[in-house]
């Protein structure tokens, strides 16, 4: 009981942690943030068209797609600008694949802060139900006790497939 009561206690701990630590000095944090994410502009921009390196149109149109860093997001998120979605790895079809067998699931080849994009990306989704965390805590504690395991085991030093925060937990 008392390991149980310590995991979630920690986990949450280490949720509000992340989400609400933006820390300016933090390597890790300012990383996540150059994360790029894909967007759809609900208006028109002109001269921006630099934002967009493929094209040589000096404006971006209305409904096109780029992806942008999540620093930048943040801003046109705030005034309408842009309606954020999903990158390719919170979507249903990897959703269903790393939580059927979460543990050898690479999470740093998708995106180094698999976990911390995913909560401060949480903040500008429009999803009520708050299905993006309860995917990310279902994966985090899904993937902690073999990260666990791994981590009492001496000759187990591979973690390639391991998040920059899970490695900390390592």
């Amino acid at each position: 009981f008392f390991f149980f009561f310590f995991f979630f206690f920690f986990f949450f701990f280490f949720l509000g942690w992340v989400m609400f630590s933006s820390n300016y000095y933090d390597i890790d944090d300012i990383l996540a943030e150059e994360q790029t994410v894909p967007v759809s502009f609900s208006i028109g921009l002109h001269k921006m068209g630099y934002l967009n390196p493929n094209s040589t149109n000096p404006d971006i149109p209305r409904n096109s797609k780029l992806n942008l860093p999540l620093w930048l997001i943040r801003s046109l998120a705030r005034r309408s600008i842009v309606q954020v979605e999903l990158p390719l790895f919170y979507q249903r079809i990897f959703k269903r694949d790393i939580l059927a067998e979460p543990a050898p699931y690479n999470l740093f080849g998708m995106c180094p802060f698999f976990y911390r994009l995913g909560l401060k990306l949480q903040s500008l989704l429009n999803d009520d139900g708050g299905e993006l965390l309860r995917f990310l805590f279902n994966t985090f504690t899904a993937r902690y006790f073999s990260i666990l395991e791994r981590s009492q085991n001496v000759h187990c030093e591979d973690v390639s497939t391991l998040d920059v925060d899970e490695r900390k937990l390592f």
